[in-house]
């Protein structure tokens, strides 16, 4: 079953209120801009605003859970959830409703399409998605069960993934301690003792079985 963004959620804008009116702003409210979207939870935004500001802009408050996308520039289909209620400015698009799909599932979703966004974005100075390209988009729509169950695997796969990156960073750093510490023997005439068959061995490694062969 397929389906639109528009018929399994409701959707809504932001907006900015005006930044001439310093009343507005340094309240209780978060508010949101683009570059604080992380692809993720939503812990911290830094800025905020008043309930005034509210009042008087498009700001709009979005509940806890809401899944957030943006819609301007370099950060098109940048995502992010909300883990406390919070406002946006007018280049982030919300999901405050959600109809027969689950919302990690909506997440990867939009996760999946981030490139056919910024391809719909154009190729101006500031290219931008609209409200109706997110909410027109359309979704493959399977029984809730099967929505969990793509999504358990595909947060399995994620976390694999991130374990060979890890020890990828791990290995990228080893690597660079022993050039580091390959120069610094050597400078300190430590590195090498010769052998009649050519072959160089580092005192400090060698029980560690690093060799180094003659050119």
């Amino acid at each position: 079953m397929w389906a639109t963004l528009g018929d399994i959620g409701t959707w809504q804008a932001g907006g900015t209120p005006s930044r001439s009116n310093k009343t507005y702003y340094g309240g209780s409210i978060p508010w949101l801009k683009t570059g604080d979207l992380n692809d993720g939870l939503i812990t911290d935004i830094p800025e905020s605003i008043t309930e005034e500001a509210v009042a008087n802009s498009s700001a709009k408050i979005n509940p806890v859970g809401s899944v957030l996308i943006a819609m301007y520039g370099a950060t098109i289909g940048k995502l992010g959830i909300l883990t406390f209620p919070a406002t946006t400015n007018q280049a982030c698009c919300a999901c405050i409703e959600y109809y027969a799909v689950i919302q990690s599932y909506l997440f990867y979703f939009l996760l999946s399409q981030r490139t056919t966004f910024i391809s719909k974005g154009g190729g101006g100075a500031q290219p931008n998605i609209s409200k109706e390209i997110i909410v027109n988009t359309t979704i493959p729509l399977p029984p809730l069960a099967e929505q969990q169950r793509i999504v358990t695997e595909i947060q399995r796969c994620f976390a694999l993934i991130n374990q060979i990156e890890q020890r990828k960073v791990d290995l990228q750093t080893t690597i660079k301690q022993l050039k580091n510490r390959t120069l610094d023997l050597a400078i300190h005439g430590k590195l090498v003792r010769h052998s009649d068959f050519g072959v160089q061995v580092c005192h400090e490694w060698r029980g560690q079985g690093f060799y180094f062969l003659l050119a």
